[in-house]
């Protein structure tokens, strides 16, 4: 599982430079939405799962590591909310 996700964040930080580059067609801009959607979920249950399997979820979550995943997912969402 682990080299699955590290395989999944190397993909992502590609597509999230593939994403910064001006003057992208409509179609690629969305297909770049789609994947960051996409990945944002696979993190966010990996996230949530992480809290539901460890002894002590708030450890984790106030962790390096915890922290880190939490600050990873959160601009995606917050993006719903702050749009631009």
């Amino acid at each position: 599982f682990d080299i699955v996700l590290l395989v999944a964040i190397i993909i992502n930080i590609i597509i999230l430079m593939f994403e910064s580059i001006p003057g992208q067609s409509v179609q690629m801009k969305s297909i770049y939405y789609t994947l960051d959607w996409g990945f944002t979920v696979f993190f966010t249950v990996e996230y949530l799962m992480r809290l539901y399997t460890v002894y002590k979820p708030m450890r984790y979550a106030t962790s390096f590591f915890g922290i880190i995943d939490f600050l990873s997912i959160i601009p995606t969402y917050l993006s719903l909310i702050f749009p631009g």
